[in-house]
């Protein structure tokens, strides 16, 4: 991710669109990890919480992606 986001830098990419980029990977990985977790555990509610979740951006695309995936999702306030 981290040579993805320089190469966009050095070619002068809007640093906007290098934020849409980097939240869609982290969210990207948190939902791998919420699938790889519920088949493991078979539960299917995931809570948000933490500082990274006060993010609106990401907390706003975590839910959404989460609801597409029939997770029943909640934020908890850290």
């Amino acid at each position: 991710m981290w040579k993805a986001i320089l190469n966009d830098l050095w070619r002068g990419v809007p640093a906007s669109r290098i934020a849409a980029r980097f939240h869609a990977g982290i969210v990207e990985g948190f939902i791998n990890a919420a699938g790889n977790a519920r088949i493991e555990s078979g539960i299917n509610q995931v809570a948000m919480s933490g500082g990274c979740m006060h993010n609106r951006r990401l907390t706003r695309l975590l839910r959404s992606v989460l609801k597409k995936k029939a997770s029943q999702c909640c934020s908890i306030a850290s």
